[in-house]
């Protein structure tokens, strides 16, 4: 149980306390833009004190940036650890080399808003979803390469982690993962 505990604590380390991998990545508090709200439920619906289930066809990832015309996602494979038990949620943790992710011009983006999971297009409307995945995973907040937009004031939860469908290695469905 003591192991367990201490899994738990090294996996939920906050934005001021960044843990380093095995490649030097920060781990998922670092690049957080704003202080998170304590979270309602799971970006899939779930009590966020319940052991989340993957879904067939599905991955966890953890989003390291976002490049190109927005359309490739670098991140790391992620895995989750949960205990029922402590009523503390999930904590995911990044693992194995950076791989770069195809962006379908037709995913849906499911992210955490300030008040709660919104849907939004991967690229239509002038909140898309894959802005907001490059926002929250870049440590100043910007939305485009080199700065040319302004500081975004996009609600980041700050620990980068999604459940995502693949085809191949294009991202076709994304939903960002409230965890502990």
């Amino acid at each position: 149980m003591a192991i367990a505990s201490a899994a738990f604590t090294l996996a939920a380390c906050g934005p001021d306390d960044p843990v380093a991998d095995d490649t030097g990545s920060p781990s998922a508090g670092a690049g957080s833009s704003a202080t998170p709200k304590a979270p309602k439920a799971t970006a899939a619906g779930e009590d966020h004190n319940s052991c989340p289930t993957l879904a067939p066809g599905h991955s966890y990832i953890w989003v390291n940036n976002v490049e190109g015309a927005m359309n490739n996602v670098i991140a790391r494979e992620a895995k989750a650890a949960c205990d029922p038990t402590t009523n503390e949620g999930a904590a995911y943790h990044p693992v194995g080399a950076l791989k770069t992710y195809a962006l379908s011009l037709s995913a849906k983006i499911t992210v955490i808003g300030e008040n709660g999971p919104e849907t939004r297009g991967a690229t239509e409307g002038p909140r898309t979803g894959i802005a907001h995945v490059k926002t929250c995973a870049d440590p100043n907040g910007d939305t485009w390469d080199g700065g040319q937009a302004a500081k975004s004031k996009e609600y980041c939860y700050g620990q980068n982690f999604y459940d995502v469908v693949l085809d191949g290695s294009t991202i076709t469905e994304m939903t960002e993962l409230y965890g502990s």
